[in-house]
C-alpha cells in the first residue's frame, strides 16, 4: 500500500498520519505534505530547514508513517536547543537499497538520552517498518539522526 502524510502544522507530521491515498501530484504527495510540515515548524520555532531530497514520487505506507514520526521527534530533540541551533537539514531517500532519513542540526550537539521519549518514540516508528535509527551527537558540531528501512523482499512492493 501506498501512503501520504495528512495535512496539517508540523506537531501533527508522522503518529500514524499516513493515509490510503496514493500519494501522487493530484493530491501534492509525500513530498509535498512533509514540505508543509517543516515550513510551519520553521516559522514557528524561528529555526530554518533546509530540504536536500525528499522522494520525487509516491512512497509506502510503511515510509509514509515511519519517516514523518521520526522528524518529528528529531525537530523536538533540535528544538530543545533553540538557542544553539539555528538550521536543520533533512533528506529523505529512496532506491534499490531501501529507504534513509538524515536529519542533521547545527546545534551544540549536547549528549542525547538514549532512553528519552523522542528517541525511543523515533526507534519504535522505524521498528514497526522494519528499520533502524541512529542518533549521533558531536560536541560543537550538531546532532544527525540517521533512519534505514531495508528494501522490501522480492514480491512486497518498494521500501
Amino acid at each position: 500500500m501506498i501512503g501520504r502524510i495528512a495535512n496539517g502544522p508540523a506537531s501533527t507530521c508522522g503518529g500514524g498520519l499516513a493515509t490510503g491515498s496514493t500519494g501522487g501530484a493530484a493530491d501534492g504527495g509525500f513530498a509535498v505534505a512533509l514540505r508543509r510540515c517543516l515550513d510551519e515548524w520553521s516559522r514557528r520555532t524561528g529555526i530554518a530547514v533546509e530540504t536536500w531530497a525528499l522522494p520525487a514520487g509516491e512512497v509506502p505506507l510503511r515510509a509514509a508513517r515511519a519517516v514523518p514520526a521520526a522528524i518529528r521527534e528529531a525537530l523536538t530533540l533540535a528544538g530543545r536547543e533553540t538557542a544553539a541551533v539555528s538550521l536543520v537539514s533533512v533528506a529523505v531517500t529512496g532506491g534499490a537499497g531501501g529507504l534513509r532519513m538524515t536529519v542533521s542540526d547545527n546545534g551544540a550537539g549536547l549528549p542525547v538520552d538514549e532512553s528519552g521519549p523522542e528517541v525511543m518514540a523515533m526507534r519504535a516508528a522505524f521498528a514497526a517498518a522494519g528499520g533502524t535509527i541512529s542518533v549521533r551527537a558531536v560536541p560543537g558540531e550538531g546532532t544527525t539522526v540517521t533512519g534505514v528501512l531495508p528494501p522490501r523482499r522480492p514480491g512486497r512492493g518498494r521500501p
